[in-house]
C-alpha cells in the first residue's frame, strides 16, 4: 500500500546517529522534531511535524506517468518520478539532482527525454534534451552550475518521455516540486559538523529535506554497492513514500544533450 506521507521511517541508524547529536527541543521551521534513542538499532524515528500537501496549494504533482495512446508501451511499473505525492520537496543544494524511473530497454523502441525547470509564473528556467540509452533504471538529472535555484521559491519540473525519435508521439511525463531551502543557524552548524555521507542523509532524513537525503543515499548506495545497511535504508526510504518495487532497479546516469535553456 501506498504512503503518501513520510510520517514513520523506521532506520537501524546506530552507525549513522552516533556521531550526530539533535538535540534541541524547541526547532521551527523545516527541522522536525525528533526523538531518538541512543540504541536506535530497532527504534522508529517519527517525523512528527504534518506533512503539508501540494495539492491543497495547488500544487499537485504526477508522479507516475502511463503509457497508452501515446506510442509508449504499457509497463507493471511506468515511468516514475522519486518523490512523494503531493508534496514540494526541499532540498538545500542550489544545483539539486532529480531522479526518476524509466521503464525501457534503448534495444526495445527509441525513447528520448526532455526535462523542463520552470519558476511560479510558470517561465522556463530551464529546458534539456536528454539521450537514454543505457536501458530500463532509475535515472538522474541534475542543474547546471548556471542555473541555480533560489532560495525559498519554489519550481515546478517536467520529465517527458518521447517513444518516437523525432518527437511526434504524444508524450508521457511525471511533475514535481521543488523548493530550496535556507539552513538555520543551528542548523547549518550541524551540517558543518557531519563529514560523512552517512551523517549527512542522516541529518537530511531528520530535517525533512527530501531531494537531498535521497541523493545522498544514492551516492552511498553506488559507492558500496554490497552494503547490506544501505540496501536496508534503500529499501525503507523508497517503501517510506510508496515506492519499494523500485529497491532492486539499477541506478544508471543520464546525459543531457543539445540543452535549450531560457
Amino acid at each position: 500500500m501506498k504512503r503518501k506521507n513520510l510520517n514513520i521511517i523506521i532506520f537501524s541508524l546506530i552507525a549513522l546517529l552516533t556521531a550526530i547529536a539533535i538535540t534541541t527541543s524547541n526547532q521551527s521551521g523545516l527541522a522536525s522534531q525528533i526523538q531518538v534513542s541512543r540504541n536506535a538499532s530497532k527504534i522508529p524515528i517519527e517525523l512528527n511535524k504534518k506533512q503539508q500537501s501540494g495539492s491543497n496549494r495547488g500544487r499537485p504533482t504526477k508522479r507516475r506517468g502511463m503509457g497508452s495512446r501515446n506510442d509508449c508501451p504499457v509497463r507493471s511499473i511506468p515511468l516514475t518520478a522519486l518523490i512523494r505525492e503531493n508534496e514540494v520537496g526541499k532540498v538545500v543544494e542550489a544545483n539539486p539532482t532529480f531522479w526518476l524511473f524509466i521503464p525501457y530497454q534503448a534495444s526495445e523502441i527509441p525513447i528520448n527525454g526532455e526535462f523542463v525547470l520552470q519558476n511560479e509564473t510558470h517561465n522556463n528556467v530551464y529546458q534539456t534534451d536528454l539521450s537514454i540509452d543505457k536501458g530500463e533504471g532509475i535515472y538522474s538529472i541534475s542543474l547546471p552550475l548556471e542555473k541555480s535555484l533560489e532560495t525559498d521559491k519554489i519550481y515546478q519540473w517536467y520529465f517527458k518521455l518521447y517513444c518516437k525519435p523525432d518527437k511526434s508521439s504524444i508524450p508521457i511525463y511525471v511533475r514535481g516540486w521543488v523548493q530550496r531551502v535556507a539552513l538555520e543557524p543551528l542548523q547549518q552548524k550541524q551540517l558543518i559538523a557531519t563529514y560523512s555521507p552517512e551523517q549527512r542523509f542522516a541529518f537530511y532524513i531528520q530535517n525533512d529535506i527530501w531531494y537531498s537525503a535521497l541523493t545522498e543515499l544514492v551516492k552511498l548506495k553506488q559507492a558500496n554497492p554490497k552494503n547490506q545497511m544501505i540496501a536496508k535504508y534503500w529499501l525503507q526510504l523508497l517503501n517510506s513514500v510508496g515506492l519499494q518495487e523500485l529497491s532492486n532497479k539499477p541506478i544508471v546516469n543520464c546525459q543531457s544533450q543539445l540543452p535549450t535553456n531560457t
